[in-house]
């Protein structure tokens, strides 16, 4: 007869479904009573399994008594290794079985109307040991410890499972456990889950008791499963070294242990498509907690919402955590220098916890919606070039703490921001692709490239990126700096983004300019270099900010139609023929004693102003047109020549002529421009100066 879910069949107690699982090991054992279902009053011998298994030895004494009376069972003698012992006469009342060793087929404890106690083991010298080749029913109760040791095949629990309090640990070896009952631990249990196919099953109520520790465990070479749809009140310690699964319930109290001691090896948690919730934990209690310690282990499913998920302690070795097509809801919390792999998609919290150590994650894919928070520092390794970090949630890394996303050697993968917040309080470095299609970054720039020195980084926006959330305010804003590497900006800047290129490391910054355009702040300074094949139009801010270096601009040609400040000294390096244009209405500066040297032609229709001590060295033609306004600080008596134009000056216009902190001596001559030919006169001069022209220079006269 072939056992099956949902399968029927007369008796005493009350009709049950039998489970999945363990209708494959009854239908396998052959014998014995099925899990499930119940024990019922019927002429002759009592039904004890689907295959018509007779209970070949019941008590018959309801006042209770010791197990090893003879006269108390049906046969007149105590149940033997091929009996099926059965406690199921009505009533209550104890059955005690001392620190003894028994043997029997199996074990049925209670039915309808009958609600005994089997209790096993007492402090007495010894330990019981029972062994039940078979399956075991227990609708009363069945109280098992005191150091002692129990093996089944089977348990179906529906009444209360207890290993009572003492000073001792027991032993279980059950193949298949069905709690749908109360399984209670006030004593320390080490439980065996003997096969791989052995599965421990929760649907009741499950307690560990303060300062006790249920322990699950399975040979070597075999990986046993804990299944969660019930209640886990723990209050002391639970801990599963191999495969744990979610399929419902709640967790109240202590975290039960993934994976075994610290620095093992082994441990699943998983989660079912569908989580059912249990019921409540009560007010204070920590409700759906789980730990995975120092320990190599896997992580599957999606963690739902109300589940927090903790990888890694303080402890003297690192977790080794694979992340197997995992979404999180809940709380993700990874950490203490431990090493995270797989691909996650957040639609939680993912947090990596203060601690002084550096972990570790190498992923293919990070897809965060919701929240990620990087409280200790995080070498997040994209391991392909198809790999990627997206961040349409929120990314927080705070002060004194460092998230560096870096790919391995030949690989290049993305980081990219794409419409969600950025709080950077600390230092975020991404040393391959940072794509910018969005949101705000806040706080510190996020660094495009890695350590001084270092080759690669890409930099690209959109070429409208969509607005993201306000920073708090004194924040900065969208900033992103590209430090002393070998890199590439492939787009133009867009409005509301600040890029700024280098620093006073031990190197230089060497960067390749893709796009035509800034609409936004572009700041290349402390001696990088800038290469753009073509034409460069600014309609933002490009600052060259002041340093020692001499920053060298490479480019087409370089049309300033928004404000150019060179506040440092600059090469500005053009093809042939090529004309940097300060267009109409718009502002060129040249900082206090900085020499700004141009290999091509200038043209100014705008606003120039030379400040105290600068200079301008256009190797072709200087021209500037009527709309253009030359504004020229004198700032000391050694002043030389301000415009040295190696080809012909063309001059129109205003200029105007100050003095900065100085005051010259009467009839003092300054030579503002001076070339090989001058053509033209300024149609208006400001200031006090009088202007005079020769065929090769104009020259300012301190009244």
């Amino acid at each position: 007869m072939t056992v099956g879910r949902g399968m029927r069949r007369v008796g005493r107690g009350p009709v049950r479904t039998i489970g999945a699982g363990a209708a494959r090991r009854i239908a396998a054992a052959g014998v014995g009573l099925a899990i499930g279902l119940p024990v019922l009053g019927v002429v002759g011998p009592a039904i004890t399994s689907a295959a018509a298994a007779p209970c070949s030895d019941t008590w018959n004494n309801t006042a209770g008594g010791t197990w090893d009376t003879a006269t108390d069972w049906s046969t007149g003698h105590v149940p033997a290794s091929g009996d099926v012992a059965c406690i199921t006469a009505a009533g209550t009342y104890t059955v005690i079985v001392g620190n003894e060793t028994i043997t029997v087929a199996g074990l049925v404890i209670g039915g309808s109307g009958s609600t005994p106690t089997l209790q096993i083991g007492n402090s007495g010298s010894g330990e019981p040991a029972i062994t039940v080749n078979g399956p075991v029913t227990n609708s009363g109760t069945l109280s098992d410890g005191w150091g002692g040791t129990f093996t089944a095949t089977d348990v179906d629990n529906s009444g209360t499972f207890i290993v009572p309090a003492s000073g001792f640990t027991s032993t279980f070896t059950i193949t298949t456990f069905s709690n749908t009952g109360t399984f209670t631990v006030d004593a320390i249990a080490d439980y065996s889950l003997p096969t791989t196919a052995s599965i421990l099953t929760n649907s009741g109520t499950l307690s560990v008791a303060s300062s006790e520790t249920l322990a699950v465990t399975s040979p070597s070479g075999q990986t046993g499963t804990v299944q969660q749809d019930g209640l886990i009140d723990n209050s002391g310690a639970i801990t599963v070294a191999d495969a744990t699964e979610i399929s419902g319930g709640s967790i109240c109290g202590t975290a039960p242990l993934i994976g075994a001691a610290d620095g093992g090896v082994g441990g699943t948690l998983s989660f079912d498509s569908s989580v059912a919730s249990g019921p409540s934990c009560g007010t204070g209690v920590k409700t759906d907690n789980l730990f995975v310690p120092n320990v190599t282990a896997t992580v599957t499913g999606t963690i739902p919402a109300a589940y927090t998920v903790t990888i890694g302690d303080g402890g003297s070795s690192f977790s080794h955590v694979t992340l197997s097509s995992v979404t999180n809801k809940g709380i993700l919390s990874f950490g203490w220098g431990g090493t995270l792999t797989g691909a996650l998609v957040n639609d939680g919290t993912f947090v990596v916890p203060s601690s002084g150590f550096t972990s570790t994650w190498d992923s293919t894919s990070i897809d965060n919606k919701a929240t990620v928070n990087i409280d200790a520092n995080l070498d997040l390794s994209l391991t392909t070039t198809a790999s990627t970090l997206t961040n349409a949630g929120t990314l927080t890394v705070p002060a004194s703490v460092t998230l560096a996303v870096t790919s391995p050697s030949g690989q290049s993968g993305t980081f990219e921001q794409k419409s969600g917040l950025v709080t950077n309080l600390g230092s975020l470095t991404v040393a391959d692709v940072l794509d910018v299609k969005g949101g705000s970054i806040c706080g510190d720039a996020v660094y495009s490239g890695s350590g001084d020195g270092g080759t690669g980084g890409t930099l690209e926006f959109a070429a409208t990126p969509t607005s993201g959330p306000a920073c708090a305010p004194g924040q900065k804003v969208n900033q992103i700096f590209v430090p002393n590497v070998t890199g590439t900006i492939s787009t133009n800047i867009p409005q509301n983004w600040t890029v700024t290129v280098g620093d006073g490391g031990s190197s230089f910054a060497h960067v390749t300019f893709s796009g035509t355009a800034n609409a936004g702040t572009f700041e290349p300074g402390f001696g990088a270099t800038i290469t753009a094949a073509g034409s460069l139009t600014n309609t933002g801010t490009l600052t060259v900010p002041a340093s020692g270096f001499n920053t060298v601009l490479v480019l087409g040609s370089l049309t300033n139609s928004g404000t150019i400040t060179f506040s440092g000294p600059t090469t500005v390096t053009l093809p042939s023929g090529q004309t940097f244009t300060n267009s109409s209405g718009k502002r060129l500066t040249v900082g206090k004693t900085v020499t700004v040297t141009l290999t091509g032609d200038f043209s100014n229709a705008g606003k120039l102003k030379l400040k105290s001590g600068a200079f301008l060295n256009p190797s072709g033609t200087f021209t500037q047109a009527s709309t253009g306004v030359l504004s020229v600080q004198i700032g000391s008596s050694s002043a030389t020549v301000r415009l040295q134009v190696a080809g012909a000056a063309t001059v129109a216009g205003t200029i105007n002529v100050v003095n900065k902190s100085f005051t010259p001596t009467s009839g003092e001559m300054f030579t503002i421009i001076n070339a090989p030919s001058l053509a033209g006169t300024f149609a208006t001069v400001e200031g006090t100066y009088a202007v005079s022209y020769s065929s090769t220079s104009v020259t300012a006269t301190a009244p």
